[in-house]
């Protein structure tokens, strides 16, 4: 993903894109939240609950975030924005580009007998659909700063 311009994408940027991308809609619908709670009630602070996350972890100077969704599975979500300068390109003129990588990663906090056999099942379909996720988000993030 690039930038090019003064706008420097967050940690908040990234959060609102991934969970208000069109794909993880089933998810908000699933847990009674919606689009309009993350994108105008979120804070980002320690400790604050959109259901089902909490924030837990919050390193803005590292450009990370991490969750924790109690509810059904007790899973834990990471996040985090890395900025790569890649210097002059060259298009129609010279310009510094800024190229952003998008972290995802989840887990499982309770690994009881239940969850692994769960886990363990829909792991092939949970990697696939953390790939649509995040380039869910990097669409809802060009649309923004493009």
């Amino acid at each position: 993903m690039k930038e090019n311009g003064n706008n420097e994408i967050t940690i908040e940027d990234f959060t609102k894109a991934f969970f208000t991308s069109p794909i993880f809609t089933p998810e908000l619908n699933l847990f009674s939240t919606s689009k309009d709670d993350i994108n105008n009630k979120m804070k980002f602070i320690v400790g604050e609950s959109i259901k089902p996350f909490e924030i837990i972890n919050k390193k803005s100077e590292n450009n990370e975030i991490l969750l924790h969704a109690r509810e059904r599975f007790n899973a834990l979500t990471w996040l985090k924005v890395v900025k790569v300068n890649k210097g002059k390109k060259k298009l129609k003129e010279e310009e510094d580009v800024t190229c952003y990588e998008l972290h995802y990663r989840c887990g499982l906090v309770n690994r009881s007998y239940f969850n692994k056999v769960l886990f363990t099942t829909l792991f092939p379909f949970h990697y696939v659909y953390a790939r649509y996720l995040l380039a869910g988000a990097k669409q809802m993030l060009q649309q923004k700063f493009n």
